[in-house]
């Protein structure tokens, strides 16, 4: 049974019926599936478990009353942030069009839902040690990445309207103010909503369309509905709504129009002041909401395939297809049309690129020949991310948009199939790159907005996965699925919005085609990955002798140990460094650069983001302005001393690449230097995807930089390659230096 405990106000007078007269505090609510435990500030109990009276669990959720047991306890619960979970479930097969798209709509929006509740948290624990008795909210949110505003104001106002209608309002008007009332909300219907911010509001570049803005009437955001021991009026209880802005940015004056994504904000007047806390920003998901919900989403041609295993619909792989014809009325031409998926999986430097220019060619050739099922056909080349072609295509939008329509490719990225400048445009093949690192609404955009009749789906879902909120993964059994599983689809295991297309429709039965053949790494490089992630399925397209050493001696894999490392970060912060391993690192690529290796073939990958500000600085460091150092002084980096201006190999190592693992995806380089950072076994460091990307971007040479004991115990992977480096003479050092360079430097 799951229980957890929220943030609530509770009064001992309950029985008294003038509720000004009640005196509030500030405690907790330990709430189960049955029961409910109230705590005060100190966590001691003030009343043991008992069953609510009346209210159900989820109307505790909606801060609604509860009359305990003793009838003086009246408890109101807090506007706070609950453990969060990731509810909604994505099977493999939908029974219908209507529940194939509301289930993906549902994780979409509580996808956007996760990450407005990792900004509350943020925002709860930043207050957390502020004074109990502060009127309000530290001013040093900021310094904790949060943009916290407040006072604002929130203005409404109408679109001028008729004489009638104005006259309307008059007698309205008057009316309310006759019976001492409020105008009614109804006549704010169509009003235009403004968000005003103060001037100390920070610069344009913070801001964005279709940011989330969570607005409140009090300046604690619900956290703390009144300070202890103060009578709380209940008539203006505090509120909290969610709103997206929908302009870039504020104007001169801090004016920022937004509409209300949640129910508005209650008693909402001509101008009302509040506090705002500026969201996570969800364009591409608030797009997907729109395209999800669009009719050509619910006609698009390739809707039976995407919901249905592959046996289910009538192709040429079907053994029962020549019964079918007569039933379904196709001829001989229509039974050899290609199948409408195909799912191509493309590990690490398998020739992917070269694939995708090949099939290009094959289908503009395809698309010329008289009865042919692709003639005439128009291709769309969409990815996760494409800057160029994103610009492209908002410039094209005005002068170009006749070419747009009558070109046979179009290349966008899935945001940008979005556009409006696509409108009413038709593909019947789209090519989705990198689909195993979109979640499956994102992928959906391009084919929804084409109109496909055909999707190539390129990818690897042995690497990294897409980026979602926390938690990733869906809660276990007891929340809710969804209408899919409801409406009747087959039971399988609880996935959720982590889980991309590719790997759905491969799970649902669609064949899946491995490219074999990778033609980047060494063949000693990839024999790790291979064995560990692919099952040994691979064969390698390039021989050692095509993969030879940057420099003579140098051996295609290295392990050094930096003993006496220890890995460490700020205070509550998730990421840390290692000074030790950044020292080594540093060494090793001043003496690459020593020896004629370009900067261009280096990479250094990191598990950590704080591992590559401190090695980004190391490798360039900036001297102190107006000190000049003494003669033959410089700045100790470890085994490297630099001097204030950058001289020789270190001038050069500002060309050197240093990125974390997800930067890195897609990337490759001569020589590669991987920093893992730990001193103790670490899941994250172990995760079998990141590691698969971490393992296969150099095309020469790997040197891991990390401590034996640790990473042995936190992947298999790790303890091979540590097996293996000891296997081979010249492969293991606990030394600064690339051991082999140093027989050849004393030469």
């Amino acid at each position: 049974m799951r229980s957890f405990t929220a943030r609530a106000t509770y009064t001992c007078d309950g029985h008294k019926k003038l509720r000004h007269n009640r005196k509030w505090l500030d405690g907790f609510l330990n709430i189960s599936e049955t029961t409910v435990a109230l705590l005060n500030e100190d966590r001691s109990s003030v009343l043991g478990s008992c069953r609510p009276d009346g209210p159900t669990r989820a109307s505790l959720l909606e801060g609604e009353e509860v009359l305990l047991v003793n009838p003086s306890i009246l408890v109101v619960m807090d506007t706070t942030v609950a453990a969060a979970q990731r509810t909604v479930t994505l099977p493999d097969v939908w029974p219908s069009a209507a529940a194939y798209m509301e289930s993906m709509a549902l994780a979409v929006r509580e996808e956007v839902s996760l990450r407005v509740v990792e900004v509350l948290r943020n925002f709860h624990a930043a207050i957390a040690a502020a004074p109990q008795d502060s009127a309000a909210p530290p001013s040093s949110l900021r310094m904790h990445g949060l943009r916290y505003y407040s006072p604002c104001d929130l203005i409404s106002w109408a679109p001028k309207a008729s004489s009638q209608e104005m006259h309307r309002r008059g007698k309205l008007q008057r009316a309310c103010a006759d019976g001492g009332s409020d105008l009614p909300s109804e006549r704010m219907a169509g009003a235009s909503i403004c968000l005003v911010l103060p001037k100390q509001r920070g610069p344009s570049s913070e801001y964005r369309r279709d940011d989330i803005w969570i607005l409140s009437n009090d300046a604690w955001l619900g956290s703390r509905a009144e300070r202890a021991g103060r009578p709380m009026d209940r008539l203006h209880a505090p509120w909290v709504a969610l709103a997206r802005s929908l302009w870039h940015g504020p104007n001169q004056e801090g004016r920022l129009a937004i509409e209300f994504l949640t129910d508005a904000a209650p008693r909402l007047g001509r101008q009302q002041t509040v506090t705002a806390l500026k969201g996570p920003e969800c364009s591409s998901e608030l797009g997907m909401l729109s395209m999800l919900c669009s009719p050509p989403a619910h006609s698009l041609p390739l809707l039976a395939p995407l919901m249905s295993p592959p046996h289910c619909i009538v192709g040429p792989s079907d053994p029962d297809a020549d019964g079918a014809q007569g039933q379904a009325g196709l001829n001989a031409e229509q039974l050899k049309a290609p199948a409408p998926i195909c799912l191509v999986h493309g590990p690490f430097g398998s020739g992917k690129s070269t694939l995708l220019v090949t099939l290009l060619r094959f289908l503009l050739r395809a698309r010329t020949v008289a009865g042919s099922p692709l003639e005439g056909a128009r291709i769309l080349v969409s990815s996760g991310t494409n800057v160029a072609v994103d610009r492209v295509l908002m410039g094209a939008e005005r002068t170009r948009r006749h070419m747009l329509s009558t070109v046979p490719i179009v290349g966008v990225t899935c945001y940008s199939s979005m556009l409006p400048v696509l409108d009413g445009q038709v593909f019947a093949v789209t090519i989705l790159d990198e689909c195993s690192q979109l979640v499956e609404p994102l992928s959906l955009s391009p084919i929804i907005r084409a109109q496909s009749r055909y999707l190539i789906a390129v990818g690897d879902p042995l690497q990294l996965p897409p980026i979602v909120a926390t938690p990733t993964a869906v809660a276990p059994a007891g929340g809710e699925a969804g209408p899919a599983l409801q409406a009747g689809a087959r039971p399988t295991a609880r996935h959720g919005l982590a889980r991309p297309m590719f790997v759905r429709l491969a799970a649902a039965g669609h064949p899946v085609h491995l490219l074999r053949r990778q033609y980047r790494c060494h063949p000693v490089i990839s024999q790790i990955p291979n064995r560990c992630f692919y099952g040994g399925q691979l064969l390698d397209g390039c021989s050692a002798s095509q993969r030879g050493p940057v420099l003579p001696g140098l051996p295609p894999r290295l392990w050094i140990d930096p003993r006496g490392g220890e890995s460490g970060g700020e205070r509550g912060a998730r990421s840390v460094t290692n000074r030790r391993e950044a020292d080594v690192i540093c060494s090793m690529v001043q003496q690459l650069l020593g020896h004629g290796v370009p900067p261009s073939a280096i990479g250094i990958i990191c598990f950590f983001r704080a591992q590559v500000a401190l090695l980004q600085g190391l490798l360039n460091p900036q001297p102190p302005m107006n000190v000049t150092p003494e003669a033959g002084q410089g700045v100790a980096h470890g085994p490297c001393t630099v001097s204030e201006a950058p001289q020789g190999p270190l001038a050069e190592q500002a060309g050197v690449q240093v990125a974390t693992v997800d930067a890195f995806q897609g990337g490759e380089r001569d020589v590669i230097i991987l920093s893992t950072c730990v001193t103790r076994p670490s899941h994250f460091v172990g995760d079998p995807q990141r590691l698969c990307v971490a393992l296969t971007r150099a095309r020469c040479h790997l040197f891991l930089v990390g401590s034996p004991s640790a990473l042995s115990q936190s992947a298999p992977a790790f303890q091979a390659l540590l097996a293996s480096c000891h296997s081979l003479p010249g492969c293991f050092s606990t030394t600064d230096r690339l051991p082999i360079m140093e027989g050849r430097l004393a030469a």
